[in-house]
């Protein structure tokens, strides 16, 4: 199984009114729909971030180590550029994440530069 998340722009900016495509949507605990009384019934698109697709896969059992190369590695093996993406070894590119317990990150590195340092 592959964790993958199609977020729209307000994803991780939690509930509240957004402009999406040039529509106006709504957040509401989670899910998206379009905004106004018409609209609510229909779904704008999502706004999970994969760190929340980790903590569900993970409140249902599924070990950190499995969950994360469901959102790595496999995903990467789907969309065909494993040879460069989905793992760490020699030759492939350097976009890492470190984060603590809490899935909270700690350590961003893109292409082997780090941006961002939250380890001290």
């Amino acid at each position: 199984m592959a964790l993958i998340s199609d977020a729209i722009k307000p994803a991780g900016l939690g509930d509240g009114e957004f402009t999406v495509w040039g529509e106006q949507i709504t957040v509401r605990n989670g899910r998206t729909s379009l905004a106004g009384p018409s609209g609510q019934n229909t779904i704008a698109g999502s706004v999970i971030t994969l760190r929340e697709a980790l903590r569900n896969i993970m409140k249902v059992g599924v070990p950190i180590h499995e969950a994360v190369r469901m959102a790595t590695l496999i995903p990467s093996r789907v969309a065909g550029i494993e040879s460069e993406h989905g793992s760490i070894e020699a030759g492939k590119r350097a976009d890492l994440i470190a984060f603590d317990d809490d899935l909270t990150m700690r350590f961003v590195t893109v292409g082997g530069a780090p941006r961002i340092n939250r380890l001290s």
